[in-house]
């Protein structure tokens, strides 16, 4: 489980395919206690939740490699990352550790599409437009000043439409948030991915399981 506050960046210095159905990544980061990371734990990349298999002491940062499958790429915006992109980083909860953010899990549902993107004055302005398959995954989940997790990063949601073939919904990102984050790198039109509050996730269920089983 995370929190969402991400505080730090990777550099993605490998992606590639070992196998028809996975891949493997690696990643450069500085975070000072990365080389106390387990075989074996979970950190998240983008908001996604991977698995640490390989962890490595260089001159330039600790060198971590994790795997992913095509369940995993279908899912996320991970095929869309290139060798030398920024990726947000953040290890999994402890026990006492503050939950500032939100319960993420890591489990992304799926991607959004930036379908604005402007400063306004020393603010990030979005608007994310979630389709099809995406929209059916998130959409029911995401409310007016929730929360919802955005490349791994704990937000709230400004503001909510929802359009005939697509929701949309903004946020408005503050200049500390910019600075520890790479939102400022983001693209027009980019996919970007999205977890919906797991809160209300099972609040959902609940309600669909009394409906038919009462």
């Amino acid at each position: 489980m995370f929190t969402g506050l991400v505080r730090e960046s990777a550099s993605v210095v490998a992606f590639e395919s070992i196998s028809k159905n996975l891949w493997k990544i690696e990643c450069l980061t500085k975070i000072p206690e990365a080389n106390l990371w387990p075989l074996g734990a979970s950190i998240a990349l983008n908001g996604i939740c991977l698995t640490l298999i390989q962890s490595q002491a260089t001159p330039n940062g600790q060198k971590i490699s994790f795997e992913a499958s095509t369940e995993t790429l279908e899912r996320t915006n991970l095929s869309d990352i290139k060798v030398g992109n920024k990726i947000h980083i953040e290890p999994s909860l402890k026990v006492g550790d503050s939950l500032g953010g939100h319960w993420v899990l890591g489990h992304v549902d799926g991607c959004g599409i930036i379908s604005q993107l402007e400063m306004r004055g020393d603010c990030l302005f979005l608007e994310i437009s979630i389709k099809g398959l995406d929209r059916k995954r998130i959409a029911p989940y995401i409310v007016d000043k929730g929360s919802i997790a955005v490349d791994g990063v704990s937000l709230t949601v400004n503001s909510l439409v929802d359009l005939t073939d697509e929701t949309r919904f903004t946020l408005l990102l503050i200049p500390h948030t910019l600075k520890v984050t790479n939102f400022m790198n983001l693209k027009l039109n980019g996919r970007i991915n999205l977890e919906a509050d797991v809160l209300g996730k099972f609040s959902a269920r609940e309600r669909q399981f009394s409906e038919v089983h009462t």
